[in-house]
């Protein structure tokens, strides 16, 4: 599965028609929803590819997607014809952070962030921090991060991003993980 279709199909986590929950998919199931049905298949299957080679193979591929599409548009440099895609592909690569979840990777993507701010403000304002944000093996480390990369507003750091970083440490409601 090319790299393109991989973080496009992960993305499809992020539809609304989406069936975040087992029960949800049966659901779908029962109703006959076949886009609701079609869009967990999309992501299953992008999942079970992007981690057939292990999670460094897939941290790599997310490496990519991070410098050229989510800095691309943090940094507004994508053409408009660029954008949409680019979009998707970014907002793939957040679910896909969630997947990976293994203490080193975890801590070479925080370390990657700290260095790369364009990445981490572009998959910040392609996906709101979902699901990638949520469930992180080291809460009080990510939202330490957020809150030194935030865009600075008149001296402080930004409510959105004060945002994200409380609800990193701190969860208000559980959030569906593209794993079951």
């Amino acid at each position: 599965m090319t790299s393109d279709v991989l973080f496009r199909d992960l993305a499809a986590y992020l539809a609304a028609d989406f069936p975040s929950t087992p029960e949800r998919l049966q659901a779908c199931r029962s109703a006959d929803n076949t886009a609701c049905v079609q869009a967990h298949e999309r992501v299953q299957r992008a999942r079970e590819a992007l981690l057939a080679g292990g999670q460094e193979s897939a941290a790599k591929r997310m490496l990519t997607v991070l410098s050229h599409d989510c800095a691309g548009l943090a940094a507004e440099k994508l053409s408009s014809s660029e954008v949409p895609a680019a979009l998707e592909r970014c907002r793939g690569a957040g679910v896909a952070l969630s997947l990976v979840d293994e203490p080193l990777q975890d801590a070479r993507f925080r370390r990657f962030f700290s260095f790369q701010v364009l990445e981490l403000r572009g998959l910040v304002l392609a996906t709101g921090g979902e699901p990638w944000a949520h469930g992180r093996r080291e809460p009080a480390a990510w939202a330490a991060l957020l809150r030194s990369t935030a865009p600075r507003e008149d001296g402080g750091v930004d409510a959105v991003w004060e945002q994200l970083a409380r609800e990193v440490e701190a969860p208000s409601r559980k959030h569906a993980q593209p794993l079951w």
